[in-house]
C-alpha cells in the first residue's frame, strides 16, 4: 500500500501572516496620480483657482525683493523727486500686502476644500469596499476591526496632506523659483550662474531630509495602527477586560506598543535636524557668502553695476 503523505499548515495564526504577507508582496503600490482620478467635473473650477492663487502666492516675495532693491535708489535722491519716490513706493508695498493676503487665502482656502472633499470620497469608497469583503478577510492579524477604523481614519488623512496643502505650497514655491530666476537673469545674468551653482547641494540636503522623514513616517503609522487596533479592543470588550480585571494588562500591552512611534519620533527629530542644518549652512556658508563674493568681483571688474 503507497504511503500517503499528509500536508501540515502551521497554526491559524502563522498561516494569516504567511497569507497576508504574500498578499502585501503581490500587491503593486497605486500610484500617487490614481488619487487625482477622485476629483470630478465639480472639482475643476475649484482646482483651476488654487492654482491661480498659489501661482500669485509664490510670486509675492520675488515681487517685493524687487521692489525694495528698486526703493533704495531712492534713499540718494532729494527734494521732491525723493518725496514722490517714497510715496510711490509705500503705495507699491501696501498693494504686495493685499494682493499677499488675497493669494494666500485664496489658496490655503480652496486647497482645504480639495482635500476636504477628496478625503469624503476615499472614506466613502474605503468603507464600502470593507463591507464588499469575504469573512475571512477579517481573519488576518492586520485586518483586526481596531486597525481597519485606524487606516480609514489615517489613511485618508495622509492622501489629503499629499493632494491638499501641501501641494499649494510646492505650487507656491515653484512659482516663486519661477519668479526669482526670471527677475535675477534680467538683472544679472552672470550672478544667476553663480545662484544656480549651490542648487544641487541644497537639493541633496532636501532629498536627505524627505528619505529619513518618509521611512520613519512608515514605521509610525504601522506601530500606532498596532496600538490604535489594542485600544479598540479593549474598548469593545471593556466589560470582559473588567471582569478579568485586565486593566492593568491590557494598560502595559498599550504602553509597549507606543514605545516603536516614541523611539521614531526620536529618531526622525534628530535627522530632520541635521538635515536641515546641513542645508541652511550650505545656504549661508556656501550661497549667501558666495554670491556676495562673486557681486563685488563683478563689480570691480565692470560686468555690472552696484
Amino acid at each position: 500500500v503507497p504511503k500517503t503523505r499528509t500536508l501540515h499548515l502551521p497554526p491559524a495564526r502563522s498561516r494569516n501572516k504567511l497569507f497576508h504577507g504574500l498578499l502585501l508582496a503581490s500587491r503593486p503600490p497605486a500610484p500617487s496620480s490614481k488619487t487625482w482620478g477622485y476629483y470630478n467635473a465639480a472639482d475643476y473650477p475649484i482646482i483651476a483657482g488654487a492654482i491661480i492663487a498659489s501661482a500669485v502666492d509664490g510670486a509675492v516675495f520675488p515681487s517685493y525683493a524687487l521692489v525694495l532693491a528698486e526703493m533704495l535708489a531712492v534713499l540718494y535722491k532729494s527734494g521732491e523727486e525723493f518725496e514722490n519716490g517714497v510715496r510711490d513706493y509705500c503705495l507699491a508695498f501696501v498693494g504686495i500686502g493685499v494682493i499677499a493676503m488675497v493669494a494666500t487665502w485664496a489658496r490655503v482656502a480652496l486647497f482645504e476644500l480639495m482635500g476636504a472633499r477628496l478625503t469624503a470620497r476615499l472614506r466613502k469608497a474605503t468603507y464600502a469596499a470593507l463591507l464588499r469583503q469575504e469573512i475571512a478577510y477579517f481573519d488576518y492579524e492586520h485586518n483586526s476591526s481596531g486597525q481597519l477604523t485606524g487606516r480609514l481614519s489615517s489613511d485618508a488623512a495622509l492622501v489629503r496632506a499629499t493632494t491638499g496643502e501641501r501641494v499649494g505650497l510646492v505650487l507656491a514655491n515653484a512659482s516663486s523659483l519661477l519668479t526669482g530666476l526670471i527677475i535675477a537673469f534680467t538683472a544679472s545674468w552672470q550672478l544667476s550662474l553663480v545662484m544656480l551653482a549651490i542648487v544641487p547641494l541644497l537639493f541633496v540636503s532636501s532629498l536627505i531630509q524627505f528619505k529619513t522623514m518618509s521611512g520613519f513616517a512608515t514605521a509610525s503609522k504601522q506601530a500606532l495602527e498596532a496600538s490604535a487596533s489594542i485600544a479598540s479592543e479593549a474598548m469593545v470588550g471593556i466589560r470582559t477586560v473588567t471582569g478579568l480585571g485586565l486593566q492593568r494588562h491590557v494598560s502595559a500591552a498599550f504602553a509597549r506598543s507606543l514605545e516603536g512611534p516614541r523611539r521614531n519620533a526620536f529618531a526622525a527629530g534628530l535627522t530632520g535636524g541635521l538635515a536641515l542644518g546641513l542645508s541652511q549652512a550650505i545656504l549661508f556658508c556656501a550661497g549667501y557668502s558666495l554670491i556676495f563674493w562673486a557681486g563685488s568681483r563683478f563689480i570691480a571688474d565692470g560686468s555690472i553695476e552696484f
